[in-house]
Formats: structure tokens, C-alpha cells, sequence
């Protein structure tokens, strides 16, 4: 089954403005995001490989992105993300990271509602 994750932006403990969320120590080859509400329930390990700008048919391939972290608002660790949650997401890439998600802006809270990137396992 296609799952999808809807990525909001990228994110930073220097940023983010939730304060309850305490430093996430992380590897260097992990790269973390805030993810919208999900339509699914996700566990970790689960592999994405393609990314559309919201509202493009045009797909970001040629990557491969494994779902390594997942954690709440206030920075608990959980071990899927639950359908109907936004949460902290980190994935470690096989390659480069797509330019469709490198790019993408720190963002300051959860309560930014635009999605900017969809992530579709394989």
C-alpha cells in the first residue's frame, strides 16, 4: 500500500518555537522534519522514495529516504506516526537528500499548515 507523509518544513531546535521540545540528539546522517496530519499510521523503517511539491505531478525519484525517528509535539519518542498526528520525523537518505526537501525552510511551530513536500514509500 502507498503511504504518503506531507512534510511542512524542516526542523531546528535553534527554531522551533514549541518549548517543550528539548534538544533531539540525532546522528549526522539524519535529517529531521515536522510532518502534517498523517492519513496513515507509519512505522519506522518505512522507505520513501519519491517527493512532489504540494500540488505538482512532477516527482523528485532516484532517492531512497528510511523513516528513523518519530517523536510528539513535546519531543517523546514514539515508534509510528499515528494517523491523524503531525509530528518530528527524521530520515536518513541513501544519497544525496532531495532538493525538493534540502530546500525547504525551518519552520517555527506545528501550526504552519501548509503542506510543502509529499514523501510516497515505494
Amino acid at each position: 500500500m502507498l503511504k504518503t507523509i506531507n512534510i511542512l518544513g524542516r526542523y531546528s531546535s535553534k527554531s522551533f518555537s514549541n518549548v517543550f521540545v528539548s534538544k533531539i540528539e540525532i546522528s549526522e546522517d539524519v535529517f529531521l522534519f515536522i510532518s502534517g496530519f498523517s492519513e496513515f499510521d507509519i512505522e519506522l523503517g518505512q522507505v520513501f522514495s519519491k517527493a512532489a511539491k504540494q500540488g505538482s505531478t512532477i516527482f523528485e525519484q532516484d532517492f531512497e529516504a528510511k523513516l528513523v525517528l518519530v517523536r510528539d509535539s513535546f519531543g517523546n519518542k514514539l515508534d509510528f506516526i499515528e494517523t491523524g498526528w503531525r509530528t518530528i520525523v527524521g530520515f536518513r537518505f541513501l544519497g544525496d537528500i532531495p532538493l525538493t526537501l534540502k530546500n525547504l525552510p525551518f519552520i517555527q511551530s506545528f501550526n504552519d499548515w501548509e503542506y510543502k513536500v509529499m514523501l510516497y514509500s515505494t
